[in-house]
């Protein structure tokens, strides 16, 4: 059998093997080719997959950077709208009562949907969260001026001008610190 084998091979003339060899080179060139393209392609697959989804991060980012800016605008008005009525109270140009009718008025107009607002500050807004921190904190304060003077009230003195003074720069506080975090949530949605 190995010498019919190697008769076929002698008769097969050497042109013929000269062929057989460059049709072998050609298709493992033809091969090494195609798996190059193939690889290129993909590399470039990837970068624009890539490209993309940080494109659309980005965007989204932004989207909620915007909606947090005017999330953020809605309260610092709505929180202004009540304390500038209780500014009254304390000045007693109105009561106490009237106060609480002007408030339960106009709940529906400062509605705003804090928890979203939070959500999107401790999720989205890590940059912003320092200045926003800095808001409650001021906030926080205003509150407490705002309980002793109603814990006062409710005690029968009806005079609020000891509150007045630290509630108004308490506010002014808020009023600033407000601010400036508008200012970085703008700042960081022009970086998204």
């Amino acid at each position: 059998m190995m010498e019919e084998t190697a008769t076929i091979f002698k008769s097969v003339p050497a042109e013929a093997w000269v062929g057989l060899v460059g049709v072998c080179i050609g298709a493992l060139l033809s091969v090494l080719g195609v798996w190059l393209s193939n690889r290129s392609t993909l590399r470039h697959l990837k970068y624009q997959l890539s490209h993309e989804r940080e494109a659309k991060e980005r965007e989204l980012a932004r989207e909620r950077y915007e909606e947090l800016y005017v999330l953020v605008e809605h309260w610092l008005n709505g929180l202004a709208g009540v304390y500038l009525n209780l500014n009254l109270v304390m000045q007693e140009k109105i009561d106490y009562n009237s106060h609480l009718e002007h408030v339960i008025e106009n709940a529906g107009a400062n509605e705003h949907d804090f928890q979203r607002l939070e959500m999107i500050v401790n999720i989205h807004g890590l940059p912003v969260k320092p200045e926003y921190d800095s808001v409650i904190e001021a906030r926080t304060l205003l509150n407490a001026i705002s309980a002793q003077h109603k814990r006062q009230f409710k005690a029968g003195n009806t005079g609020g001008s000891k509150y007045y003074g630290p509630f108004v720069a308490a506010q002014e506080t808020i009023e600033q610190r407000g601010q400036v975090l508008l200012k970085a949530i703008a700042s960081a949605a022009r970086r998204a």
